[in-house]
């Protein structure tokens, strides 16, 4: 198994482009990126470790696309690829597999889009609809009965995002506003408020499940009924989102929102030496949530105060 190998904090990230995060411990989070010069068409990652000890990476000869972390039966941090490609991360070092290499395969269906630990299980969605389920034996799973668009439609089709309550009740959404919902493994489409895309499902703590896409569509659903929630605060397209403190926070490219309990989008304050910064995913655990943008890496233990992870000030 290959070996992480160590390295000092960069001076800044002009080089980079980050786009996701998962806290996986307490003083531990992983963050995706990819180097914006010498790599033809991004196929390579670099997979930046955060630990009490300093930075540590490991490069993968493809490109990642999400990062989930499961606990039992083993620890295990997961990374996964558009067709299908796993990096499996465990204590002793690393190791890679393939989610599906048969015909029927994200390679052939289409890519894979979002990863999520429901229960004691990965998900994994891409396109045509497309849902595996990683078993305890490290083996995956087709989960997509009901749901998996024919290989010979034309039709554009996909999961965007998964999430869940439970693994007995589980949601995806994604191309023209589809909402999927599963109980206790079956699959049924909801009828949604939108056709616009959605990008991002969030069951939250207060009961709702929020997703949120294109154009700054927030859509609020409970019990097999659904309601567009307005906001004029943004057009822009909303690709990360999360609820934590109580709270459901949101990210375009350009900024992070609240929305308050009376339903009105706030912006977030989140300053980078008076420059615009750049966000889009939001991920939180253990008391600290991050927002990660192409070019800005913040930190927060209470959702006013931001801590950028990356400054010119640090030193190599």
């Amino acid at each position: 198994m290959a070996k992480t190998k160590k390295k000092s904090i960069p001076v800044s990230v002009k080089n980079w482009t980050l786009t996701k995060s998962y806290r996986y411990a307490k003083e531990k989070a992983v963050v995706l990126s990819f180097y914006d010069k010498g790599f033809e068409e991004h196929s390579i990652t670099e997979v930046l470790f955060f630990k009490p000890k300093g930075l540590s990476s490991n490069i993968l000869q493809w490109q990642a696309i999400a990062v989930a972390f499961v606990e039992n039966p083993e620890a295990v941090l997961l990374v996964i690829g558009p067709n299908g490609e796993v990096s499996e991360a465990r204590m002793n070092g690393f190791s890679e597999t393939n989610i599906d290499k048969s015909k029927k395969s994200p390679a052939y269906y289409g890519v894979l889009r979002d990863v999520r630990c429901i229960g004691d299980h990965a998900y994994a969605c891409g396109m045509k609809r497309q849902v595996y389920r990683r078993e305890e034996n490290g083996k995956w799973t087709r989960f997509d009965k009901g749901t998996l668009s024919p290989l010979e439609s034309g039709e554009i089709t996909g999961f965007n995002s998964i999430d869940g309550f439970s693994e007995d009740d589980i949601y995806a959404v994604g191309w023209g506003g589809e909402i999927w919902h599963c109980i206790k493994g079956k699959w049924k489409q909801e009828k949604s408020p939108t056709k616009l895309k959605l990008e991002r499902v969030v069951c939250a703590a207060d009961g709702y499940v929020y997703a949120v896409g294109q154009f700054g569509i927030i859509i609020r659903g409970k019990n097999s009924h659904w309601e567009i929630i307005e906001q004029k605060e943004t057009e822009e397209q909303f690709w990360g989102a999360i609820w934590y403190w109580n709270t459901l926070w949101l990210a375009t490219t350009e900024a992070v929102f609240t929305l308050n309990n009376k339903n009105k989008l706030e912006r977030v304050q989140i300053t980078s030496n008076n420059e615009p910064i750049t966000c889009g995913w939001l991920d939180a655990n253990f008391d600290q949530m991050w927002s990660v943008g192409a070019k800005h890496l913040f930190k927060t233990t209470d959702g006013k105060r931001w801590e950028q992870v990356f400054t010119e000030e640090q030193k190599k």
